[in-house]
């Protein structure tokens, strides 16, 4: 009963989000129907014309770049927030809510008593001192007081610098240290005056253009610094002996029957698995912005030159994007490596003990479960998405616009 109702709710969520979408639709054609004349010949008075696919025209370069300019600003919203919901989930399943709950109010307190210096670069390379008081208090939640260390100074500096504000500087570091290098390589090599006639069409395609080439590099940045944080957090796992509180170890315990000093490495890969599963699509994002862009600079829309600045800019953003994507696979199948040498270790000790096998059996299911995990940065390089990412500036109309990017203007 309850849930034939939920499905009805949800029907009907659904059919009102349509017809909402169809009215806002036929609005606003409505309105272009309407307008279009007098839009357009504003958009025309400085003698710029308005064609398709004559190359006389940069009006479609510029209506395709504010298309892009939105599509991107929604990507970077989207991306934050299923990061976020990523987390929460993550946090949940793996019942990490109530250390997660005091440790950011500690956090919070940690950071208050800090100078400002520190709180800022602790953005970047942690500094924030332990809180000693909450080390105390953490041994309550049943680790010896050493491992709580290790766990909750774990735990501290992921909280830290996972908060919107700290990725945000550290996106925003990125974006500075390459509008730095655009300006040098514009210095340098020059930028090209693009083909427009008139102030209204300069106007228009330099402000559409400088807006969508930020957020373009904010985009690329954001994808880069969520995948070089998870490359930070498991190399962090890799060289503790364990960061995870006791009642998430008595969970998988639990489950398979195991002690709980023989799951610290599962827990690790648990948690690598289910938060690199969101973030490896990512890459997706920036790679097909880039082709976007490079489709919006086709000479069959107006003949435009190859900017060097610009070329050189997004090049980099897409290899420290690349970098850091291959850098994070390689250092999972790291710590899936040295998990298995852990098991083999134990299943030799097992081995000796009077238990019939029962032990090893146990260990080797684990084992089997390690290599069977093919989610995240764990699947195949050949499926992961950063090989199927770099075809989408390469394939289709993407790749000609490309060949004609790069191509002297005497070629074409």
């Amino acid at each position: 009963m309850g849930s034939s109702r939920s499905y009805g709710t949800l029907a009907a969520r659904g059919l009102a989000v349509l017809v909402g979408a169809g009215v806002v639709f036929v609005g606003l054609a409505a309105a272009i129907h309407a307008l279009w004349p007098l839009l357009a010949n504003v958009l025309t008075d400085d003698g710029q014309p308005i064609t398709l696919l004559e190359g006389t025209s940069v009006w479609p370069t510029v209506f395709l770049r504010a298309a892009t300019l939105v599509l991107c600003i929604w990507l970077i919203a989207d991306g934050w927030r299923r990061l976020d919901e990523n987390l929460k989930k993550i946090v949940h399943k793996l019942h990490l809510v109530e250390m997660w709950r005091s440790l950011k109010a500690e956090q919070a307190d940690s950071a208050r008593r800090s100078s400002p210096w520190i709180r800022f670069t602790s953005n970047f390379l942690y500094r924030l001192p332990a809180d000693e008081h909450a080390a105390h208090g953490n041994a309550a939640h049943g680790k010896g007081e050493s491992s709580s260390d290790e766990v909750f100074r774990f735990w501290r500096e992921y909280i830290y610098q996972g908060r919107v504000i700290a990725r945000l500087f550290r996106v925003l570091a990125g974006v500075l240290v390459m509008g730095v290098l655009w300006v040098i390589l514009a210095f340098v090599f020059g930028n090209p005056h693009p083909p427009t006639r008139g102030p209204v069409s300069l106007w228009a395609y330099r402000s559409v253009t400088f807006l969508l080439l930020f957020a373009t590099l904010f985009l690329i940045f954001f994808v880069a610094d969520t995948t070089w944080f998870c490359w930070r957090v498991v190399r962090r796992c890799r060289s503790l002996v364990n960061v995870w509180p006791q009642q998430t170890l008595q969970q998988f315990s639990h489950q398979l029957g195991l002690p709980e000093s023989a799951l610290y490495d599962w827990a690790d890969l648990v948690f690598l698995s289910r938060r690199t599963k969101l973030i490896t699509t990512l890459i997706y994002y920036p790679f097909l912005i880039i082709a976007l862009l490079l489709i919006s600079r086709s000479r069959l829309f107006a003949n435009y030159g190859a900017s060097i600045p610009d070329l050189v800019t997004m090049g980099v953003g897409l290899l420290i994007v690349s970098g850091c994507a291959v850098a994070l696979r390689w250092s999972v199948e790291t710590s899936r490596t040295k998990a298995r040498r852990r098991l083999h270790d134990q299943m030799v000790t097992a081995r000796k003990l009077n238990d019939g096998g029962r032990r090893a059996g146990q260990l080797q299911m684990l084992l089997q479960r390690i290599d069977e995990l093919r989610e995240g940065a764990f699947s195949p390089f050949s499926q992961q998405p950063l090989v199927r990412a770099m075809l989408l500036p390469l394939g289709s109309i993407g790749g000609t616009a490309l060949i004609e990017y790069l191509l002297p203007s005497g070629f074409s």
